[in-house]
């Protein structure tokens, strides 16, 4: 089997309804391989549109034959006027788009 990708999504606003304005930082906390091919925990920063939408694209890292089973994307927001969060999610294999909005824990790390 091959690696497979899902675009992640979600809409960030202020506490005054307005688009927010930033970035989100997806790094995975290891490399992760899968038949012939390997991909490297480098950095994929999605920007927010001035609806402060975002929208990118990841690797899934749970496709089966993936090895190790363990490797995680490791999420960083840095939204203007807020702290900054960071937290861990997996991104499923699947069809369509998948919210950032549903892997959001209840308890972020805070910096």
């Amino acid at each position: 089997m091959a690696f497979t990708t899902r675009t992640v999504t979600h809409a960030f606003s202020n506490a005054d309804t307005t688009p927010a304005s930033g970035s989100v930082t997806f790094n995975l906390t290891k490399r992760m391989t899968n038949g012939g091919t390997t991909i490297l925990p480098t950095e994929v920063v999605g920007s927010l549109n001035a609806s402060g939408q975002l929208s990118v694209v990841l690797t899934c890292n749970s496709d089966t034959g993936t090895t190790p089973t363990d490797a995680q994307w490791r999420v960083t927001l840095r939204i203007l006027g807020a702290a900054t969060e960071q937290y861990f999610i997996t991104v499923q294999p699947g069809s369509g788009n998948l919210d950032l909005g549903t892997l959001l824990p209840e308890a972020p790390q805070v910096d």
